[in-house]
């Protein structure tokens, strides 16, 4: 049975535990009871569930003392303490800073951390018995359609500032050389994400997340050679190769005409590369770049 429990995934442990063993003890004590409980983040390296509950907030102060003090009665020692307390909306403003309940304006969806947004669109809700988790959830799950292709050409355009053109230059400045190279994959990978249209999350999840992403093999083994290799020339070729998958990705979201690499001369000799302000210009003739840039100004 313990064995049976360490394979399964994190949700499903989750889910199974609290089925088998945390509701049936709430229903017996308090069958009246509101609540909704989820799992909320990536939590993959835990061992023992943990859940998140939320209680309505007007009885939240007399449910949190009272499950607590059920739980630390009839829940073994190694669970103790793998359960938090809060409602809807002083969750929402602790990791967001904003009412969740409130209508997201463009504004609002440009000053939200995608890290945040990240954490909290990944996981599971449990059990809804508040009727209102799954509602905002939803309402957080992913960025609108405008707001999301304008973040997409600003993606690209961070990127068609930073060129590789001709490598030997880079060569003769090592610390420029390795920001450039960190800067270009940082923002392809970001790329990854923002064409699978999933936030960006932060650091400590990143490397499970990346490994989630549809078709990204290829690119991480490339990606990990630009980042770690020892030969410099490797590294650069490696980059234009990630170029090229970007490109093809790119393409395949119908957003522009399809585009096609370049060959260009560098110190590595011939290497193909992405007119990434062909990209922009072309995406740009879709987005109202106007209104967004006043809106980052004035929000800056």
């Amino acid at each position: 049975m313990q064995n049976s429990f360490k394979s399964q995934s994190y949700i499903e442990r989750c889910r199974n535990f609290y089925h088998s063993v945390v509701r049936p003890l709430i229903i017996a004590e308090y069958p009246k009871l509101k609540y909704s409980v989820a799992v909320i983040g990536k939590n993959d390296a835990l061992n023992v569930p943990k859940l998140q509950f939320f209680f309505v907030e007007s009885e939240f102060a007399k449910a949190q003392l009272l499950i607590d003090e059920l739980f630390k009665k009839k829940l073994k020692q190694e669970y103790l303490g793998i359960y938090e307390f809060d409602t809807i909306t002083s969750f929402y403003q602790q990791h967001l800073h904003y009412n969740p309940y409130k209508k997201i304006s463009t504004r609002d969806w440009l000053s939200f951390s995608q890290e945040a947004l990240s954490f909290l669109s990944t996981g599971e809700v449990i059990d809804d018995g508040l009727k209102k988790l799954i509602f905002i959830r939803n309402k957080f799950k992913y960025y609108p359609s405008d707001v999301w292709l304008y973040l997409y050409l600003s993606e690209w355009d961070f990127i068609s500032t930073k060129k590789l053109v001709n490598s030997s230059v880079i060569y003769e400045d090592e610390v420029t050389f390795e920001l450039v190279l960190s800067n270009i994959s940082e923002s392809l990978l970001r790329l990854c994400f923002f064409m699978e249209k999933q936030y960006i999350p932060g650091l400590k999840y990143m490397g499970n997340c990346i490994k989630q992403l549809p078709n990204i093999d290829q690119f991480i083994l490339f990606l990990n050679t630009v980042l770690t290799d020892h030969n410099d020339k490797k590294r650069v070729s490696s980059l234009y190769s990630l170029y090229e998958l970007i490109l093809a990705k790119h393409n395949s979201l119908g957003l522009t005409k399809t585009m096609k690499v370049e060959s260009i001369q560098t110190a590595l000799g011939e290497q193909n590369v992405i007119n990434s302000q062909q990209i922009v210009n072309e995406l740009g003739d879709i987005v109202n770049l106007a209104f967004y840039r006043r809106l980052r100004y004035k929000m800056d």
